[in-house]
């Protein structure tokens, strides 16, 4: 069972590096060590801890944090965790912009408010008619 597990995490980590290899992000070079060190990152540190992985949650940890707890000190993960460093910005990079989107959307429902809409127009009524 464990086996089968890790195959399946090592072809979606290939999916994602063949992800940014073809966005020039990962050197052509660098992919079989990546594989071989997020193989390691397994079976050394994933596997015999598995169940404080799958019980982690999110609303109180953070993944960042617990990556590099069980990445970054470790010389022999260092592309590794630059990979993962680089893939966690990626991450965070749209929940600005989704963010953004439910502002958005909260405005414009405000702005379409009857009362807000006579409002406006009897500011610009007055602000045309002072000049």
């Amino acid at each position: 069972m464990a086996t089968a597990a890790k195959e399946t995490n090592l072809k979606k980590f290939k999916a994602v590096l063949t992800t940014i290899k073809e966005a020039n992000r990962v050197a052509d070079n660098e992919v079989d060590e990546l594989l071989q060190q997020y193989s390691k990152y397994i079976d050394d540190t994933f596997m015999p801890h598995a169940s404080e992985y799958s019980n982690f949650d999110v609303s109180t940890g953070r993944v960042d944090v617990l990556l590099f707890e069980t990445m970054a000190n470790n010389p022999s993960l260092c592309k590794l965790w630059t990979c993962v460093k680089a893939l966690l910005l990626l991450s965070h990079g749209q929940a600005s912009v989704e963010r953004g989107f439910s502002v958005i959307k909260h405005l414009e429902i405000d702005n379409l408010n009857e009362d807000t809409f006579v409002a406006k127009c009897l500011i610009c009524d007055h602000v045309t008619y002072s000049g």
